[in-house]
């Protein structure tokens, strides 16, 4: 009788608990980097479309992850508000972080 409690009460529990959402840090940082290229550099004009889109490559390279699969992993996130805007603020403070380290 003791063991059919216990597992009632821990099918109760894990059910019970909600799963939070694990932030990527590394997309989160891939995804400031983004920004600030996009921002630095072609927002600003320093950069053909040619140049912007190679260094774009290449950043893509660096991390190694295709666009593609970049750009599915952040439509998903923001299909879910609530991790969004946890993936946002991660992402937010790395690109103040490397906002800064660029303009020292």
């Amino acid at each position: 009788m003791k063991i059919i409690f216990f597992i009632v009460l821990g099918c109760f529990l894990i059910w019970g608990c909600k799963k939070d959402e694990v932030i990527d840090i590394q997309l989160a940082t891939m995804y400031a980097k983004f920004l600030l290229l996009h921002e630095k550099e072609k927002s600003e004009g320093q950069l053909s479309d040619s140049l912007y889109q190679q260094k774009v490559k290449i950043l893509f390279a660096e991390q190694k992850i295709s666009e593609e699969s970049f750009k599915e992993r952040i439509s998903e996130l923001q299909e879910n508000p609530e991790v969004w805007r946890k993936f946002f603020t991660v992402c937010m403070r790395n690109y103040d972080s490397l906002k800064v380290s660029v303009h020292q």
